[in-house]
């Protein structure tokens, strides 16, 4: 898994967790925003998976060969959505939205199930304030 620095963590992250939102048969799993790119401060991999390598050499030689320059946008969660839709449209692996049950938000992190356990400083104004705001959450996290 790949959790941001600027995660912390309040209440203990039970047994099991980890397996639930990454779901046998997904090799990645990521916290949708609908219709554009996904929040990646937490992103899971089965770094077992077929298609492991593939994915990450693919992602890799982006970077190496200045392709990534060539795309829409740069940034790491637009790079790592166009290359997991590719891979899913290709039939490669099958993906988990852990945000998909929660309300669509700008910051699905703390309004998923992850909010149960861990909050998502996204921004100097939430590290300032040592927390997200109240506003941020759309309603209470799902269990």
């Amino acid at each position: 898994f790949w959790i941001d620095a600027d995660t912390v963590t309040f209440k203990d992250i039970p047994e099991g967790f980890f397996d639930e939102v990454l779901p046998d048969g997904c090799y990645t799993s990521y916290l949708g925003r609908g219709q554009t790119y996904p929040e990646c401060g937490f992103v899971g991999y089965d770094l077992n998976h077929p298609a492991h390598y593939e994915f990450i050499t693919f992602w890799q030689q982006l970077y190496l060969d200045d392709s990534l320059f060539e795309l829409p946008e740069w940034h790491d969660s637009f790079v790592y959505d166009l290359i997991r839709r590719t891979f899913e449209d290709q039939g490669k692996f099958k993906s988990h939205d852990i945000a998909a049950n929660a309300p669509l938000s700008s910051h699905p992190f703390i309004n998923s199930v992850l909010g149960n356990f861990m909050d998502h400083l996204k921004g100097d104004e939430r590290k300032e304030a040592g927390a997200s705001f109240a506003e941020d959450y759309l309603e209470a996290p799902l269990d």
